[in-house]
């Protein structure tokens, strides 16, 4: 059985739609479309414009978004492991990984260790300190960013989009 309320919030007007078979019972799309349409379009932007400033605050150091995403992963796993378990987690192949760590090392934000104890043949990847310091200069500069787009909100907005996005990333990173 399906209940289906009316809310206003600051003057505007919004379905809540309730439904037993669904995990998210705020929401249904086939009742709403002009809302699922609006969070798509706000989302696609919103991953475009995060796409756009970081390819700019790449541009300095001449690199590309790809081979940023494999160092930042790095210093995620702890700062050392294999390239094979870097493409692994990034859902990229061996030689593609490889190709970036080269990238990567040309900039000596990595070095590579040839030879495990057990497998000599195995190549592990190492973040070096330029390394962490590259990494850690675009947190900076991204927070910056984050604070210049948030400086227009009230604390309580910021609050409840970070509530919201978190109830979004939720789904998303476990949609079952």
């Amino acid at each position: 059985m399906r209940s289906i309320r009316v809310l206003r919030r600051n003057g505007v007007s919004a379905m809540n739609v309730s439904s037993p078979k669904s995990k998210f019972p705020q929401i249904a799309a086939k009742q709403v479309p002009e809302t699922i349409s609006a969070l798509d379009n706000a989302v696609r932007r919103l991953m475009w414009r995060e796409r756009v400033w970081l390819k700019q605050a790449l541009r300095a150091d001449e690199l590309e978004i790809a081979p940023f995403i494999v160092l930042a992963h790095l210093a995620h796993l702890g700062g050392v492991t294999t390239i094979g378990a870097l493409a692994k987690d990034l859902d990229q192949r061996n030689t593609t990984m490889t190709g970036h760590i080269d990238r990567l090392e040309d900039k000596k934000f990595v070095i590579r260790k040839f030879g495990g104890a057990h497998d000599r043949r195995q190549v592990s990847v190492q973040l070096t300190t330029a390394g962490e310091e590259f990494l850690r200069r675009i947190n900076l500069a991204r927070r910056e960013h984050i604070r210049q787009a948030a400086a227009h909100m009230k604390v309580s907005q910021v609050k409840e989009l970070v509530s919201l996005l978190e109830l979004y990333l939720s789904w998303a990173e476990n949609p079952k």
